[in-house]
């Protein structure tokens, strides 16, 4: 499982952050050689939980895409840290 915490501003303009526990996984489409070895991207994105002070969190639309986005950003720089190493 990733972590990542995401701001918000709320009604007022002030800054508060959620923490979003999730586990994503994600597959490159192989769309070269013969037709039986091609297949599509395929990506999962499940949040286990997003909290603010400690407390459940439940985003707006617009707030859960931010969050996907941010936990999607995260994804992958760990996963081109790996392939640095």
């Amino acid at each position: 499982m990733s972590k990542v915490t995401v701001t918000f501003e709320d009604a007022e303009g002030e800054e508060f952050e959620v923490v979003v526990e999730f586990y994503a996984a994600y597959q490159a489409a192989m769309t070269w050689g013969l037709p039986e070895d091609c297949y599509p991207e395929d990506s999962e994105l499940d949040l286990e939980s997003i909290t603010r002070d400690g407390k459940d969190f439940e985003p707006t639309e617009d707030q859960r895409e931010k969050i996907e986005d941010r936990c999607w950003e995260k994804y992958f720089e760990k996963q081109s840290r790996r392939e640095e190493e």
